[in-house]
């Protein structure tokens, strides 16, 4: 592996979905200022307009799509104007708000953390991942999702059930596209950690670029400065890849 000098991601293509909030802008723009021509999309036009103007303003190559990444239209509609892609972020769209227990929930609600959580992943990785084993030049697949081993608080079974669906989704795929040099890996943002726009923007770098070459099947937990009462120390989570 050669790790040349300048940007990370200089001829990349990559996708950054929920780009127009928090943690999916601020991974676009550190994609976009290390070179990647960074494909965005969100469902808040305005929110994906501040993104896309925000990586043009500061030089980066940007291209906007408005889409609704749970419905498989959209999803497939971004990956045939995305085109080539080298690197997929499945970020977490802004999450559905849990207001009932478990036992006093119904299936519109599970049906609506779905879509957030796992489908949206699901959807996207089939539509985008069959092109970089075409294209044979490897390539990243990073998800962001909660702590499936977290504690959590009240109201949360489902929500947690899916994001451990994510988990070991994450390291089944890794296994499978290992030998098309595909690494698959995870973000994982404990509850409690409301992630600013670049938190987590080194870490996705990280996994988008060829300094992360050999890990893949990894949760890397992204806790922040954890205080005294919160929980310890960053932890990563090895899989198999």
């Amino acid at each position: 592996m050669s790790l040349a000098p300048g940007p990370l991601l200089a001829g990349k293509i990559a996708v950054v979905t929920a780009a127009g909030h928090a943690v999916g802008r601020g991974i676009a723009e550190a994609f976009g200022a290390h070179g990647a021509t960074v494909v965005i999309a969100d469902r808040d036009s305005d929110q994906l307009s501040e993104t896309a103007d925000a990586i043009a303003s500061a030089g980066g190559k940007v291209i906007p799509v408005m889409a609704d990444v749970t419905r498989r239209a959209d999803v497939r509609r971004l990956a045939e104007l995305a085109g080539e892609v080298d690197v997929l972020v499945n970020n977490v769209s802004p999450p559905v708000v849990v207001t009932h227990a478990f036992l006093e929930s119904n299936e519109d609600e599970w049906e609506a953390l779905f879509e957030v959580h796992l489908k949206q992943v699901l959807l996207c990785c089939r539509a985008m991942v069959p092109g970089m084993i075409v294209r044979d030049r490897g390539g990243s697949v990073i998800n962001v999702s909660g702590g499936a081993d977290e504690p959590e608080g009240p109201h949360q079974a489902v929500r947690s059930a899916l994001q451990g669906g994510v988990a070991r989704f994450t390291r089944s795929l890794a296994r499978e596209l290992g030998g098309h040099r595909i690494r698959v890996n995870a973000i994982r943002v404990p509850a409690g950690r409301n992630s600013q726009s670049a938190d987590l923007a080194g870490v996705a770098l990280f996994l988008a670029s060829d300094l992360s070459a050999f890990v893949t099947g990894t949760a890397i937990r992204a806790d922040g400065y954890a205080s005294a009462e919160g929980p310890g120390p960053s932890e990563t989570s090895q899989g198999q890849g």
